[in-house]
């Protein structure tokens, strides 16, 4: 894919990363929805992020970060989430050998 600017670190972002990275650890699962079916756009809410656009990479087993990020390099779909033009912002958490990658892009408000 093409290149895109950088993505800002965001904080909100890396507390709803690290939110579920600690779900899956705690209840022994791997998916996108959390063990309350909950999705990114509930944890990003609870986290205190306000958002136009959310994405999520998670992954399991992968080693290090290098080797997290080429392997979602190597993912069309997790690429796309990396190189997608319309995320700005992210946060990043890791617990044990579960990745958790958060992206977003906040909410424009309106100058009144």
């Amino acid at each position: 894919m093409p290149p895109v600017k950088h993505l800002a670190w965001n904080n909100r972002l890396e507390k709803a990363a690290l939110a579920h990275a600690t779900d899956m650890q705690r209840h022994h699962f791997f998916a996108h929805k959390s063990s309350n079916g909950k999705d990114i756009g509930d944890r990003a809410d609870r986290a205190g992020y306000r958002w136009r656009a959310v994405g999520e990479n998670i992954a399991l087993g992968t080693g290090s970060f290098r080797e997290t990020m080429l392997a979602w390099k190597d993912s069309p779909g997790h690429c796309r989430n990396l190189m997608g033009a319309g995320f700005t912002e992210m946060g990043v958490a890791q617990l044990g050998d579960l990745w958790v990658q958060d992206f977003g892009a906040p909410e424009v408000r309106s100058e009144r």
